[in-house]
Order: structure tokens, then sequence, then C-alpha cells
């Protein structure tokens, strides 16, 4: 904290008299004044400090999130190439049971014809 004083003779001036007095209370207010002009700088440092903080928290945050991000996209290119696999395994299961139904339909009603006979 800053303080200024002014050197005065004191053969100039007397203590009592009023400019000393009014020199000794704008001596006063000046401290009190730098005082409450000291707190508020601290406590805009203060202010300032969080700030910053706050915004290296959100940075990182946003950098996390940029990361969690493409990897859930990696992952869901991943699950799009198993889908795609495994539509071509279902397609072809399904074109063979197009191909083995009617054979099965042919098995059964020979089976059931020659059972009919005995």
């Amino acid at each position: 904290m800053d303080v200024f004083f002014k050197a005065i003779s004191s053969s100039m001036h007397d203590v009592n008299a009023p400019d000393s007095i009014i020199s000794v209370y704008k001596n006063k207010i000046s401290e009190e004044e730098n005082s409450k002009l000291s707190q508020e700088l601290y406590e805009w440092r203060d202010k300032a400090t969080a700030e910053s903080e706050h915004r290296q928290l959100t940075k990182e945050e946003i950098r996390r999130l940029y990361k969690t991000r493409q990897q859930l996209q990696d992952q869901v290119q991943d699950y799009a190439v198993i889908i795609n696999y495994l539509r071509s395994i279902i397609s072809k299961c399904a074109q063979e049971l197009d191909r083995v139904l009617p054979i099965l339909e042919e098995l059964k009603t020979g089976i059931s014809l020659r059972s009919s006979q005995y």
C-alpha cells in the first residue's frame, strides 16, 4: 500500500492551523481510498484468475469432447461395416432358403405320398 506524504516545515505551518488539519484529513482520505482501491484491485485480480482458470477448464473440456466425438464417429463407422457384413450374410441365407425350401417341400410331399401307400 503506497502512502504519499507532503513534507512541510513545522515553522511554516502550525499543526493546529486549518490548512494542516485539512492536509492530515486529505491524507486520511487518501489512505482509506487507497486501501479501498487496493481491495478492489485484489478482487478484480481474483476474478480474472478465476475466469482464466474457467476458460482453461472449458478449453480442456472442449478438447475432451472433440476426442470423444471422434472416437464415437470411428465406432459408428466400425458398426456400419459390421452391419453391412451381417446384411450380406442374411441375404445369402435368404437366397439359400429360397433354393432349399422348394426341395424340402418336394421331399416332404414325396415322403407323405410313400407313407400313405404303406
